[in-house]
């Protein structure tokens, strides 16, 4: 069973939809949608750190309780290029008491969905 010290690689695929931003965890069903990529990262962190925090809290590990998300989204990812991996940016302090839980590796994919 994972533990909230326990460090867990996320792959998040990344892309423009309309006027908006949209990430979309792999690991787990997590997706989020913002106006700019900063927002989009910090949405995702808190999305990722409440659903990983919500498994621990009931005692169930995250990798058998949460789905992963659909093919395409995984397919998307292989084909991006990486856009930042959390641990290269400095992280807000609102933020920074979650970074052991779990380290995000954001990709760009260049689809737009209309």
């Amino acid at each position: 069973m994972a533990t909230i010290q326990e460090r867990m690689e996320l792959r998040v695929v990344a892309y423009r939809e309309d006027d908006h931003y949209v990430a979309q965890g792999l690991e787990f069903d997590i997706c989020v949608q913002a106006n700019t990529l900063e927002e989009l990262q910090l949405r995702f962190d808190r999305a990722a750190f409440a659903t990983l925090a919500v498994c621990v809290e009931r005692g169930a590990d995250p990798r058998d309780a949460v789905p992963k998300a659909p093919r395409e989204f995984w397919d998307m990812f292989e084909d991006a290029r990486v856009l930042l991996n959390m641990t290269e940016r400095e992280r807000s302090a609102e933020i920074a008491g979650m970074a052991p839980t779990f380290e995000p590796a954001f990709r760009w994919h260049e689809r737009r969905v209309a």
